[in-house]
């Protein structure tokens, strides 16, 4: 039946507009296997704090729009990328290839404050690209090789012109809520200045969907149940005419 197609599509609206508890800050500058220095080519590391965990992977955009995964470094000041294109300097940039990074989850979060520092190799800004969406978690292994942007993700900018310095701030002004989230040097760079920082922190709200979000729920699972009794009904009658 075409309609229950239309169930899934209700219960993830239900979960993007959900509202959210109390946040946690998960830290990338230390609790990962990896302390001090660069994880390996494509290698994924975790971060927890009260029983959030967020899987975090590096990735970098060449001038053809190719995605290719990097390593993800960790610093004292937060985590950066080094990609395979002879980039050197330890951040998330968008000085020749264009770095971010994935979090995954195992459920759907909002992300609200994020710690940018930046100052190296000559960079000050840290506008960023930020991204979204409730993906299954093993899509991401098919990522190499892909042509930005990333179609099952929808992005917005965070940021101001000038140069921002080192900045915390609401990346999620919206309020949406997605399993998977990037965090990258600003491709439209509008402002013209290179963007480079390590990410230092995050603040995560889990989805708690409110009264109204709930029935929205339990209508769509109604409608399911009643279409599948509707559908033995159907079959049964058509097999005792036989």
């Amino acid at each position: 039946m075409k309609l229950l197609g239309t169930v899934p599509i209700i219960l993830a609206a239900a979960t993007l507009a959900a509202p959210a508890n109390a946040a946690t800050t998960i830290s990338f500058t230390s609790g990962a296997s990896i302390n001090s220095g660069y994880a390996g080519t494509g290698q994924a590391l975790t971060f927890s704090n009260g029983g959030v965990s967020a899987r975090v992977t590096a990735w970098s955009v060449n001038s053809r729009g190719v995605i290719s995964p990097g390593q993800l470094g960790v610093w004292s000041s937060g985590i950066g990328v080094r990609n395979i294109g002879s980039d050197n300097s330890h951040t998330i940039d968008n000085n020749g290839w264009t770095d971010f990074v994935l979090l995954q989850f195992a459920n759907p979060v909002r992300l609200e404050n994020a710690r940018f520092n930046t100052g190296w190799h000559s960079m000050s800004d840290t506008d960023a690209t930020i991204g979204y969406g409730v993906v299954p978690l093993s899509q991401i292994a098919s990522l190499e090789g892909q042509t930005w942007p990333i179609p099952w993700l929808s992005t917005f900018s965070s940021g101001a012109a000038g140069r921002s310095g080192n900045s915390t701030r609401n990346i999620n002004p919206q309020g949406v809520s997605g399993n998977t989230w990037l965090i990258g040097a600003s491709f439209s760079n509008p402002d013209r200045r290179l963007d480079g920082f390590k990410l230092e922190r995050v603040s995560v709200s889990t989805a708690v969907p409110e009264p109204g979000t709930w029935l929205t729920m339990l209508l769509g699972f109604g409608f399911l149940g009643g279409a599948l009794r509707c559908r033995t009904r159907k079959h049964a009658t058509i097999s005792h005419s036989f």
